[in-house]
């Protein structure tokens, strides 16, 4: 069983579903993407070798069929998958929640057949499906120190900053991922920087923070940037970034992230937010 409905660039829902005018018949292509594999030819080599290999775009097909005033309701169906535009597809089964956006190809509708129906196409730039939870973790949280029964004689710590400040997020999806990681400064802080515990790839940014301060960092393909909200104001700053650093991802499961700066590190608050990925539904 499975919960299917779509949401124009104008923010208008139709639940497909659960109407009365429309049922699913099909829909194609949830399946995951067909690979494009690029091969060379090499002299005095049997066969090729592959040079690279990446997914290609998703064209999801769904057809409808169509009750009760069947020209009236065809025409309402234009609104929601609108000619050139981005629709979002959400899809709901058993195992996963997801939702995929893509721009309206063509809507067919043979208007002399007895049983009407619509088969849209919708061309996915990005194939995968990304799940509707996005995912928080605070890379900057406090031990415990409270126990029970006390007595306050003297100044007791109620809890302490991990001195080790580490994140460690999981990548529940089935290919790897981009992610934003938003820093918070509380006074400060001076060139700070994030490492993968695992493969030792880093992102640094060579910038000096002051109370108030935050950043944003994107390594999410395609969109990419660092910006700075500084009173107010926000500013591309992706001129800081360090030397040699990575655009880090997340490995598909556990991905562990330690961060650092040459000031202020007790000053500085770090979280990571992404959403899982997937090949198909």
């Amino acid at each position: 069983m499975f919960e299917m409905y779509v949401t124009n660039s104008r923010g208008q829902t139709l639940n497909i579903n659960d109407h009365v005018n429309y049922s699913v018949i099909g829909v194609d292509k949830l399946d995951p993407p067909e690979a494009e594999v690029n091969i060379a030819k090499v002299v005095n080599l049997d066969g090729g070798r592959i040079n690279s290999v990446r997914a290609s775009t998703r064209a999801l097909n769904i057809e409808l069929l169509l009750r009760g005033d069947i020209e009236k309701n065809r025409i309402q169906l234009y609104k929601y998958f609108q000619y050139k535009k981005t629709v979002k597809v959400n899809y709901k089964n058993n195992s996963r929640n997801v939702f995929i956006e893509g721009c309206v190809e063509f809507f067919e509708a043979p208007r002399f057949e007895n049983s009407c129906r619509a088969n849209i196409s919708i061309v996915c730039a990005d194939p995968f499906f990304k799940d509707v939870n996005e995912i928080v973790v605070d890379a900057s949280y406090i031990l415990a120190m409270f126990e029970f029964p006390f007595a306050i004689e003297n100044p007791i710590p109620f809890g302490e900053f991990q001195e080790d400040r580490q994140a460690i997020v999981y990548n529940n999806g089935d290919v790897d991922t981009g992610v934003i990681i938003e820093l918070n400064a509380f006074g400060r802080v001076v060139n700070p920087k994030i490492f993968d515990k695992y493969t030792g790839e880093f992102i640094g940014l060579n910038i000096t923070l002051e109370n108030g301060d935050s950043v944003t960092i994107s390594t999410q393909k395609g969109q990419k940037s660092v910006s700075l909200h500084r009173k107010g104001v926000t500013t591309n700053v992706i001129n800081t970034l360090m030397r040699g650093h990575s655009w880090l991802q997340l490995k598909i499961g556990e991905n562990a992230f330690v961060y650092e700066a040459e000031e202020g590190l007790e000053d500085l608050e770090m979280a990571f937010i992404h959403v899982d990925r997937y090949v198909g539904v």
